[in-house]
């Protein structure tokens, strides 16, 4: 049986985390699952910085222009989506990628999520140079 992995990449608006969560995307064979609370609008790309249809094409994306800007939905129905699409794919995929910004949190908690940004970001570097 495969061990199945979720990782999980967050960060402030413009630090760099698309870049990233493409290299990283490619380098897992992972499609990219959104935790972005606006991109999930169709209504609304460029505000949001949602990848472009080419970037979608790149690496398949989900949670991205899937809502109208009149649908109802709530964090609590994102969790079963994202539960429900996650046990599906780990059957195809054994990484998986979820993304998305943490404008949400206070300036100390952004502070320490850059740490451990910068640490996830070293380890990803030391796995990829022992490719």
């Amino acid at each position: 049986m495969k061990d199945n992995v979720l990782v999980v990449l967050l960060g402030p608006t413009g630090v760099g985390k698309t870049a990233l969560s493409f290299a990283l995307a490619e380098w897992m064979g992972s499609p990219i699952l959104s935790a972005d609370s606006r991109q999930l609008y169709a209504e609304i790309p460029i505000g949001t910085a949602a990848p472009t249809h080419e970037e979608q094409e790149r690496v398949k994306h989900y949670f991205i222009g899937t809502h109208q800007l009149t649908d109802y939905y709530s964090a609590a129905q994102y969790e079963i989506d994202v539960l429900k699409l996650t046990e599906e794919l780990f059957h195809t995929h054994d990484k998986l990628l979820l993304t998305g910004g943490v404008y949400h949190l206070s300036a100390e908690e952004k502070i320490e999520l850059g740490k451990t940004a910068i640490e996830a970001f070293a380890t990803y570097r030391k796995l990829k140079e022992s490719d």
